[in-house]
């Protein structure tokens, strides 16, 4: 999956690379907000380039890849931070707007199970996920999930489901797997920032999915690879 920084201004970079090869100060505050996937990587980025910029404050901020896009056509920030790409229908809307590819990531399954040790990753096809996350299979004790493990005993357990409540990438990226995996998924959600879902319970960023996940036994979610490594949780 690519991941990739909705840029309001070209000249942003265009103007940073003059300064840098001219020697001339650069000063004022780069503003970048979005993806909470890509949030622990841009803050990363904003304490180095102020280290080598002393007249630059960069302000990081995860509000989700919804408002990154929104905040980026409205001129509210500087870069807004996406893992979905832009449309060509919002790039014709607003044709300030580039797509910036910056960085590989990726989201992934993860889940809080009783009686299966952490160190174990268990197997789970596209299909079967989507058929979670619409309701169709409620319990860990399905016959499918013991096919796909043998060897291990499968609590009789309701499946508690978690997505994102706001407008994500990480879940254009999680929706756009099910809808190419799922005939079902694909007729009746699809592909989306911010789906209609059938169950399930939403919370607010990446970080908050997979604290909640930790949190909750019986649970399932879907986060960016760098926050499922920071909170050690199964996936």
């Amino acid at each position: 999956m690519l991941t990739g920084l909705t840029v309001a201004l070209a000249i942003l970079a265009l103007s940073l690379a003059a300064a840098l090869s001219s020697k001339v100060a650069v000063a004022g505050t780069i503003t970048v907000s979005g993806s909470s996937m890509l949030y622990p990587l841009n803050s990363v980025w904003a304490v180095h380039y102020e280290k080598t910029h002393p007249n630059v404050t960069v302000s990081v901020a995860s509000t989700g890849s919804g408002f990154g896009i929104s905040n980026a056509a409205n001129g509210n920030i500087t870069i807004g931070a996406s893992d979905a790409y832009l449309t060509k229908a919002f790039k014709k809307r607003y044709p300030n707007l580039i797509n910036i590819p910056v960085a590989l990531d990726d989201a992934e399954v993860i889940y809080n199970l009783p009686g299966i040790p952490d160190s174990v990753h268990l197997k789970m096809t596209p299909k079967l996920v989507a058929d979670i996350y619409m309701g169709k299979i409620k319990n860990w004790n399905n016959p499918i999930f013991k096919k796909l493990n043998p060897g291990y005993k499968f609590p009789n357990m309701p499946i508690f489901v978690i997505h994102r409540a706001d407008a994500s990438g990480t879940t254009f990226d999680f929706t756009s797997l099910l809808t190419d995996t799922s005939k079902a998924w694909a007729d009746n959600i699809g592909i989306s920032l911010m789906p209609d879902w059938p169950v399930g319970s939403g919370y607010l960023g990446n970080d908050a999915v997979v604290a909640a996940v930790k949190k909750i036994p019986g649970s399932i979610g879907y986060a960016g690879f760098g926050w499922i490594l920071e909170y050690h949780v199964p996936n």
